[in-house]
């Protein structure tokens, strides 16, 4: 419950970070997420010169609450904010963006938490003559507990991955090993096109796909599809993914980039 409280099952808050970038590049970001009824989160970002600023939040809406024997006891609401700033220095071709980052979370008006944690990112890209290769590499969120929302302190969950993409012209693949502290380890493997003016990519995730708890579109379960549209300076970014049980998700994202 408590990694719950946290980060809710660290599905991604953008449509970026599903693609592997936790800390995108761009001078300004913003993105918005539902699934379910009446859960919601999102995230708005920006980086200038050597530093980031990234702001998620999440919110499960209004939730019945039950006892043992299905007798209601009330609503309550599990919401989620996490404020994370990042230092960013070049060592030997990798870019590294470090930083710490301070989560509230709370799943009634009486239960509160906080908690202190660590991001860190690292990537490189390799330019060629026919596209190029980029390798990262992201820790998110591992941290522990100032004041616990449960009865002891205990240590955030956290998310930490390793992948690589290539493009060839206007073709681009994609693979990627995770950890998930909720969930365990999962891969991630995706394709697509892409061009100056738009790009599409669809992938799948044994993470969401583990998540899927049954329901509806089952030959589909871990399935996530990315379409982006590119004009001058803006970049605007859709994502679908289905999570059976818990909805269909609908990922928006906006970027400006100077």
């Amino acid at each position: 419950m408590v990694s719950y409280a946290y980060d809710i099952f660290n599905l991604g808050y953008s449509p970026w970070e599903i693609e592997g970038k936790a800390f995108p590049n761009f001078t300004f970001y913003s993105a918005g997420y539902n699934y379910a009824s009446g859960t919601y989160g999102g995230v708005v970002g920006g980086n200038h010169r050597r530093y980031g600023v990234r702001v998620k939040f999440f919110t499960s809406g209004s939730m019945a609450m039950t006892d043992e024997n299905g007798d209601s006891l009330g609503t309550f609401s599990a919401n989620f904010v996490s404020v994370d700033g990042t230092y960013t220095v070049k060592v030997r071709g990798f870019t590294l963006k470090v930083g710490p980052s301070v989560r509230y979370a709370s799943l009634s008006p009486q239960v509160r938490g906080v908690a202190v944690a660590t991001v860190l990112s690292a990537g490189r890209s390799f330019p060629k003559d026919w596209g190029y290769l980029r390798t990262y590499a992201t820790l998110d969120g591992i941290g522990y507990e100032v004041l616990p929302v449960g009865l002891r302190r205990s240590r955030t969950d956290f998310r930490g991955y390793v992948g690589g993409e290539v493009r060839y012209s206007h073709v681009v693949a994609q693979a990627q090993a995770s950890y998930y502290s909720v969930g365990g380890p999962s891969f991630s493997v995706a394709s697509g096109l892409e061009y100056d003016l738009f790009r599409f990519k669809v992938g799948y995730n044994s993470h969401f796909s583990s998540l899927y708890g049954g329901y509806g579109r089952d030959r589909i379960a871990g399935m996530f599809f990315i379409f982006g549209l590119n004009y001058r300076s803006f970049a605007f970014t859709y994502a679908y993914n289905p999570l059976g049980l818990l909805g269909d998700r609908h990922v928006i994202g906006v970027a400006y980039s100077k």
